[in-house]
């Protein structure tokens, strides 16, 4: 698999997450509610498995 570079945009009930994954496509994904932390986990094991993600996250 070829490196997957992410960025999530945290906010109080919200997770945006912007991924370059297969050669430079975008993967664009929002998480909310009180799970969203649970659902992003979940998201990046049933997309990503075990392979080491690089992210750049950005709190507001």
């Amino acid at each position: 698999m070829s490196e997957v570079l992410m960025q999530l945009v945290l906010e109080n009930d919200r997770i945006s997450v912007h991924a370059s994954v297969f050669d430079g496509v975008l993967v664009t994904k929002t998480f909310e509610g009180d799970g969203c932390y649970r659902q992003l986990l979940d998201f990046i094991r049933g997309q990503f498995g075990v392979d080491p993600i690089n992210a750049s996250i950005i709190i507001r």
